[in-house]
């Protein structure tokens, strides 16, 4: 992908660090022995910049025609404003599809009531009749109706975060 920087592209995805490494190692052979001898002249730094004056539109222009045909599927420039259309489209779709997501109701929220004829609980033991679990400001509330062992009705409530934390 490629972004504008102040009117000039810029490579994304380790394709800069190539080029400024490749850059660093031209400079470095043009220059090396000249500046171990004192300052460099301005000729000497024009070879380096005259170096790399096709390159770089070159590198350039194969980009624009790779993000043009990757993004719109067409090299044709005229294209482009459907792509923007296209990808704002898909933006704002994956942006609902994740709020609808996150903000979706727990699946544990809800009153869970005992089937009896379906327990397997032995006779004699307490049961949870009806459990309850409800959102109460950013915890959790869980009420819990049943009877125990003697056959007394109990109930209980509970409010805190399953965090794991005792």
């Amino acid at each position: 992908m490629l972004f504008l920087f102040r009117g000039r592209l810029s490579p994304a995805g380790g394709v800069g660090i190539n080029l400024a490494l490749q850059d660093a190692v031209a400079t470095a052979n043009l220059l090396a022995e000249k500046l171990k001898k004192g300052p460099v002249c301005l000729a000497d730094l024009e070879q380096v910049q005259k170096r790399r004056e096709w390159p770089t539109p070159l590198i350039q222009s194969i980009q624009v025609m790779r993000w043009r045909k990757t993004l719109t599927g067409n090299q044709n420039p005229a294209l482009i404003g459907h792509m923007k259309t296209k990808t704002i489209g898909l933006t704002l779709a994956l942006f609902f599809a994740a709020g609808a997501i996150c903000f979706a109701a727990n699946p544990q929220m809800g009153t869970w009531k005992l089937n009896e004829k379906k327990s397997k609980i032995a006779p004699g033991t307490g049961k949870n009749t009806t459990v309850v679990y409800s959102s109460a400001f950013f915890k959790t509330k869980v009420t819990i109706d049943g009877t125990d062992a003697k056959g007394k009705p109990m109930h209980n409530e509970w409010t805190g975060n399953f965090d794991g934390k005792d």
